[in-house]
């Protein structure tokens, strides 16, 4: 696992080893672009019920979405209950500029657990969105009305 944002270090010693471990089978399995924890654990909102909730960005993915979400869950060998989602590039830069909850949540509060330099593009990106209007209320997403067609 390259850099880790320090927010993390909240987590206990054996997540973050799960966390750990998690990444480097998905960097041998699918090469990765970026892989983000988001979500409550991200957000420091958890508890212990939460689950943890990551999305692998990769090229490397089967075309069925289905089976990427098995074989992501498949690479989990711990305990944790982890809810993988994995896209492609493409997939995912048009969910962040169509506008999408999971991608725009992601990467307003989520945390790079590889990739940085690609999540910090992807931050970018929801930046110029924000320019563009863009904001999150309390409890939804407002996209701006230019945006809507």
């Amino acid at each position: 696992m390259r850099k880790t944002n320090k927010r993390i270090y909240t987590e206990p010693d054996a997540i973050k080893k799960a966390l750990h471990e998690y990444c480097i089978a998905l960097e041998k399995r699918f090469n990765p672009i970026c892989i983000i924890l988001y979500g409550s654990r991200a957000k420091g909102t958890f508890t212990n019920a939460s689950d943890i909730d990551i999305i692998v960005i990769s090229n490397n993915f089967k075309q069925d979405f289905l089976s990427r979400i098995k074989d992501l869950i498949d690479a989990n060998i711990s305990s944790f209950p982890i809810e993988p989602l994995g896209y492609t590039q493409s997939e995912f830069e048009i969910m962040l500029g169509s506008y999408r909850i999971t991608a725009l949540d992601a990467i307003s509060e989520g945390i790079p657990l590889f990739g940085a330099e690609y999540f910090n593009s992807l931050k970018n990106k929801l930046n110029e969105l924000e320019k563009m209007g863009l904001y999150k209320g309390k409890t939804s997403w407002h996209i701006p009305v230019a945006a809507m067609g």
